[in-house]
């Protein structure tokens, strides 16, 4: 099993609060947003990728498990790896921690389906792409 990647360092904003003092939820799904895009780079799922072959990815689920709150001027470090990949969908996690202590604060766990842009329809993902995401494949360490 593969170890997770870091896929997003950041830092969390005053402005990014919500009226409690913590960081607000479209924030978590920004920051798991660029993650994913990060993770698809490192499958082989570029720009040119998407637009050589006329492909893209959908999510079709996600879910956030959030566990501990995040409050202005954290640092932050989103770590990424394949839970699970089929002929035509993977299945991917991110791991959300305070860079300060290493404290994991949230996961965002990701359900994508590759798709032929110009038929509007799931198509598999090329051979390359199944085997990297094969060697990103990690055990869940939410378990």
């Amino acid at each position: 099993m593969a170890e997770l990647i870091t896929t997003h360092i950041g830092v969390t904003y005053p402005w990014q609060l919500d009226a409690m003092g913590h960081l607000n939820v479209q924030h978590y799904v920004g920051m798991f947003d660029e993650s994913t895009w990060n993770l698809f780079f490192e499958l082989g799922m570029t720009p040119q990728y998407f637009e050589d072959e006329r492909r893209a990815m959908g999510a079709v689920q996600q879910n956030i498990t959030y566990r501990y709150e995040m409050g202005a001027g954290e640092l932050v470090e989103i770590k990424s790896g394949v839970l699970e990949v089929e002929a035509r969908k993977i299945r991917i996690l991110h791991q959300m921690s305070r860079r300060s202590d290493g404290v994991v604060t949230a996961f965002c766990e990701i359900l994508g389906v590759h798709f032929d842009r110009d038929r509007r329809k799931a198509c598999p993902f090329p051979d390359f792409i199944v085997g990297r995401a094969g060697d990103l494949c990690i055990a869940d360490p939410r378990s």
